[in-house]
């Protein structure tokens, strides 16, 4: 995913960079994605970004 940051487009106010990112199927991506925590927002796709969201409350509810 770091040659896909370096990659993306120029940086953004407050540190943010858009960038694509291939990924195999959304079961590895999310393993992935959750992992870099509150440093990556998912746009799309809608059902991988719900997936994330998902995850990310079932983990804070936990973490309470």
């Amino acid at each position: 995913m770091a040659d896909a940051a370096e990659a993306g487009e120029e940086e953004r106010p407050g540190g943010w960079r858009r960038v694509l990112i291939p990924i195999e199927n959304f079961t590895h991506a999310e393993g992935e994605i959750l992992r870099l925590r509150a440093r990556v927002e998912v746009l799309s796709p809608p059902g991988l970004r719900e997936q994330i969201a998902t995850a990310a409350r079932a983990s804070a509810a936990l973490h309470g």
